[in-house]
């Protein structure tokens, strides 16, 4: 179950929230080792599931794979189950953004010039 940040903080009792407080006063230095461990851990992680044919996943298959793309501040990550899957995937990324990208980009950039004007 997924929970918010105030959610996980009514869970934590006196003793970690004071705890929590002064490493923020000094910097949330182990605050950041613990959220970078976290999203270190969920990087490392594929999806159970193809997102192509949606057939389960094998993790420990080397025939499996993922990708990894987007822009830095918003990766997404597809898996994979077998390369014929990664090449519809791909295949169907390139009819939608075009040959060279660029026509993706124009279109967005048409957008954002149209949010622009509202």
């Amino acid at each position: 179950m997924k929970r918010k940040i105030d959610e996980v903080i009514e869970l934590l009792d006196f003793n970690e929230l004071m705890n929590v407080k002064k490493d923020i006063e000094k910097g949330g230095e182990r605050i950041s080792r613990i959220v970078d461990a976290k999203i270190k851990q969920e990087l490392k992680r594929h999806s159970s599931h193809c997102c192509v044919c949606n057939a389960k996943i094998n993790p420990f298959s080397v025939f499996n794979f993922t990708l990894v793309f987007g822009p830095e501040d918003m990766k997404k990550k597809a898996s994979f189950c077998a390369i014929d899957c990664l090449e519809h995937f791909l295949s169907n990324l390139k009819d939608f953004c075009g040959d060279d990208n660029t026509t993706f980009i124009k279109r967005i950039r048409k957008t954002d010039r149209k949010h622009e004007r509202d």
